[in-house]
C-alpha cells in the first residue's frame, strides 16, 4: 500500500503515454493509495479518462476494487457524469451497477444528469 502511485498521479492527470509506460514496467495496476483505498482505475474513472481506463482494463485492473467509501471506479464515473466511462466500466464488469457503497447508494444513483441517467440505463 502507498500513499501515491506515480501511476496514481499519470491516471489522474491524464498522461496516458506515462500510464502505458509505467504498466509495460510492471507497476502494480491495483496499488492503493493509503488514505482513500482508491486505485489507479478509481483515479481515471473519477476524471473521466476512458483511454486510461480502458489501458487499466487490459492490464487487469479490477474494476470492483472498494475504496474506503465502499466506492468501486463506477461510482466515481457516474458521481461526475463521465458517460463513456461508465460505458467501458459496464462492459468490462456488468454486475458491478448492483454494487452499493457504504451509504447503500449504487453507483446510478450518484448520477445527477437525466441524460447520463438514461444512457446509464441502455
Amino acid at each position: 500500500m502507498a500513499r501515491c502511485t506515480l501511476e496514481h498521479y499519470a491516471c489522474r492527470s491524464g498522461h496516458h503515454l506515462t500510464c502505458k509506460t509505467l504498466l509495460a514496467y510492471h507497476a502494480d495496476v491495483n496499488a492503493t493509495t493509503q488514505s482513500s483505498k482508491a486505485t489507479p482505475l478509481h483515479r481515471a474513472a473519477y476524471m473521466g479518462h476512458s483511454e486510461i481506463v480502458s489501458l487499466l482494463l487490459d492490464y487487469k485492473a479490477d474494476p470492483t476494487c472498494l475504496d474506503c467509501d465502499g466506492m468501486i471506479p463506477l461510482h466515481k464515473a457516474a458521481q461526475n457524469g463521465h458517460i463513456e466511462t461508465i460505458q467501458i466500466l459496464l462492459r468490462a464488469s456488468p454486475e458491478s451497477a448492483d454494487i452499493k457503497d457504504n451509504k447503500s447508494r449504487k453507483p446510478i444513483d450518484l448520477v445527477q444528469s437525466q441524460a447520463v441517467r438514461t444512457e446509464f440505463l441502455h
